[in-house]
């Protein structure tokens, strides 16, 4: 019987991002290149007050990256992901936290969304 190889932390890291972001877009309804031209917000409207609403939430932006920006044409809402850019480490809970802002397009009205991987 052939044993199976175990899978490194790297793959296993990959996996976690790879079903985070799944959950994303199941969640979304979403794609980058869904974003319709009819938007009240810009794509950099919206980045912008992502920032700002991060901002607001004690989140420091010069730890994070900005890792995707997609926008629900069915609820008419932007959602703006952002992950740390120190890379996840299993046992070091200091590098699973990321969070999003899900923006509501016709008003701008932000609302902060938390995450933790583990």
């Amino acid at each position: 019987m052939a044993m199976r190889p175990a899978i490194d932390r790297k793959e296993g890291y990959s996996m976690k991002i790879f079903s985070l972001l799944a959950v994303i877009f199941i969640l979304c309804g979403c794609q980058k290149s869904s974003i319709p031209r009819n938007t009240h917000l810009s794509r950099a409207q919206a980045i912008s007050i992502a920032k700002q609403a991060a901002i607001e939430h004690h989140e420091r932006l010069e730890d994070y990256r900005l890792h995707w920006v997609g926008f629900n044409v069915e609820r008419g809402r932007w959602i703006i992901s952002f992950a740390l850019k120190t890379p996840y480490t299993m046992g070091d809970p200091r590098t699973y936290h990321f969070f999003a802002i899900e923006i509501e397009d016709k008003t701008g009205n932000a609302e902060y969304i938390e995450g933790i991987l583990k």
